[in-house]
């Protein structure tokens, strides 16, 4: 193990472009979490991609040869998840992402209302709209037709 990774006390490590490039692994990726492992090292991966769940993230690594689980993974979506469920307890959320916001926010305890929410949250939509833009802007305006 080098001697920068036995002076660090933890490890928040991005994904896309530092340990793989699509789905490729960048070389020594792997070694890299195994020598965290062995060393008893805490991690956490980190992405500000929201549209898949830590399983699926954890997956995605563990098709390349890094070892993951889903535990040490933490997406943009479960971050703004616990924040809101932290911040503003019981609250009802309209979302604005796919499947991975989505689930964090269940996973949050949070409600889901896209009519009248307390939060608006917005993640990666790759079916994102004017439409949605006009909805969100209204909810977050109280409503009103001008801003």
């Amino acid at each position: 193990m080098s001697k920068l990774t036995a002076d660090w006390k933890a490890y928040l490590i991005d994904l896309d472009g530092t340990l793989y490039h699509g789905s490729r692994m960048i070389l020594g990726a792997d070694r890299l979490i195994s020598d965290l492992q062995d060393a008893d090292i805490p991690y956490l991966f980190v992405t500000n991609n929201s549209s898949r769940t830590p399983a699926e993230v954890a997956t995605h690594l563990q098709q390349m040869g890094i070892p993951a689980d889903e535990h040490h993974v933490c997406t943009s979506a479960v971050a703004a998840a616990q924040y809101i469920a932290e911040q503003y307890p019981s609250s009802k959320v309209a979302p604005i992402g796919e499947y991975g916001l989505l689930e964090a926010l269940r996973e949050a305890g949070l409600e889901c209302d896209e009519e009248h929410p307390d939060v608006v949250v917005q993640g990666i939509d790759r079916s994102f709209t004017y439409e949605k833009l006009t909805k969100a802007a209204r909810l977050i305006s109280g409503g009103h037709d001008t801003f």
